[in-house]
C-alpha cells in the first residue's frame, strides 16, 4: 500500500485552515454579541432619558451647546493573533463607560485565581509532630529499659546481664529527678560503687563538672552523693 505524503500534507493544511477560520468566526461572533448588548443598553438608557424629559423637562437640555453626557466608541477591528486574555481585557475596557451612573451593569466573568495550596505545609507540620512523638516514645522506652536493667541488677543478680548502653543512659541522666526518681537513684548509687576501670573515673569527672556548674540544688546534691559513693571501695 503506497501512501501519498503530499496528499496527507494537503489534508493537514486544510484542517489547520479550517480551525483558524472557526476560531476567527467565534471571535467575530463574540464581538458582535458585545456590540448588540451595548446597543440594547444604549437604547434602554435613551428611552429612560426620554421618559424623564417628558415628566420633568429641562430647558437647558435643549441648548445646542449642551454636550453629551457620555459617548460610546467601539473598535470592532479583529486581530486573529490576539490571545483570549487580551480579548477579554479589551471587552472590559469597552464596557467601562456603561458601568458608570445609574442603569444596568455589564459584568465580564473571569476565572478566579487559584489559591495557594496549603496542604503541603500542613503535611510538613504533621510529619514534624509525628517525629517529636516518635522521639518521646523512643526516649520513654530507653528509660524504662534502663530502669529495668537497674532493678534486675539489684533484685535478680543471677539473671542480670551487663549492658553498656543501659549503664550509659543511667549515668548520663543520674542528675535528672524527672527521669530517675529518688528511690531509683539510691539503687543507682549502689550500682556506681560496683563500677571499675575507666568508666569509674569518667563518672567521677562528670560528677565534678556537674557540681561546678550553676545548676539547681538537687543536681549538685546528687553530684556530691555520687562522689561520696565513688570514694567507697
Amino acid at each position: 500500500m503506497v501512501v501519498d505524503i503530499s496528499k496527507m500534507e494537503e489534508g493537514m493544511d486544510r484542517n489547520i485552515k479550517k480551525e483558524k477560520k472557526k476560531k476567527k468566526k467565534r471571535e467575530l461572533d463574540r464581538e458582535q454579541e458585545i456590540e448588540n448588548l451595548v446597543e440594547k443598553t444604549q437604547q434602554h438608557l435613551d428611552s429612560n432619558r426620554k421618559i424623564k424629559k417628558r415628566k420633568d423637562p429641562d430647558p437647558e437640555e435643549s441648548s445646542p451647546e449642551k454636550k453629551a453626557k457620555f459617548s460610546i466608541k467601539l473598535n470592532t477591528e479583529n486581530k486573529a493573533s490576539e490571545k483570549d486574555e487580551d480579548t477579554s481585557d479589551g471587552i472590559k475596557s469597552k464596557l467601562e463607560p456603561l458601568n458608570k451612573g445609574k442603569g444596568p451593569k455589564i459584568i465580564v466573568a473571569k476565572e478566579d485565581k487559584k489559591e495557594e495550596d496549603e496542604s503541603t505545609m500542613s503535611k510538613r507540620k504533621l510529619k514534624a509532630i509525628k517525629r517529636q512523638q516518635e522521639g518521646r516514645i523512643h526516649e520513654t522506652k530507653g528509660m524504662n529499659k534502663a530502669l529495668e536493667y537497674l532493678h534486675n541488677w539489684k533484685n535478680a543478680r543471677d539473671t542480670w546481664k551487663f549492658e553498656k548502653c543501659r549503664q550509659n543512659w543511667l549515668l548520663s541522666h543520674a542528675y535528672d529527678q524527672n527521669k530517675i526518681k529518688e528511690s531509683d537513684f539510691c539503687v543507682l548509687l549502689e550500682y556506681i560503687t560496683s563500677i571499675r576501670g575507666g568508666m569509674r573515673e569518667a563518672t567521677r569527672s562528670s560528677a565534678l563538672k556537674e557540681s561546678g556548674k550553676e545548676v539547681g540544688k538537687s543536681e549538685k546534691s546528687r553530684a556530691s552523693r555520687i562522689l561520696q559513693a565513688l570514694e567507697q571501695e
